[in-house]
């Protein structure tokens, strides 16, 4: 089984990442099964990310830009949603067994 995601408890430094997925979702690709379908996921997943309860795991992340990119999505924006997303939450990355130990790799 893939893991796309960590749980999170809901924590507002989690929120920042959670408002930027969701408005570029709904500005560039609409529905979350839509943007569940571009990046190979659920819509439950989606919803997880964007309630803040949950963070993609980075390979996850990577299929997310490129999604939005794919939709128009500026180099601005982009980078903005990393940032969130990796500021958004280290404890847990470090915690996963997928993504190894330490600083996250550069995306």
């Amino acid at each position: 089984m893939m893991i796309d995601a960590i749980a999170l408890p809901t924590d507002p430094q989690f929120a920042y990442f959670a408002r930027q997925l969701r408005d570029l979702r709904r500005r560039l690709i609409g529905k979350q099964l839509c943007l569940s379908y571009a990046v190979g996921c659920t819509d439950a997943a989606v919803s997880f990310w964007e309630s803040g309860k949950r963070l993609p795991m980075q390979s996850t992340l990577s299929r997310i830009l490129q999604a939005f990119a794919r939709e128009g999505a500026s180099d601005r924006d982009l980078s903005k949603l990393r940032q969130t997303w990796v500021h958004g939450g280290p404890r847990a990355r470090r915690a996963s067994p997928e993504e190894g130990r330490g600083t996250p790799a550069a995306i």
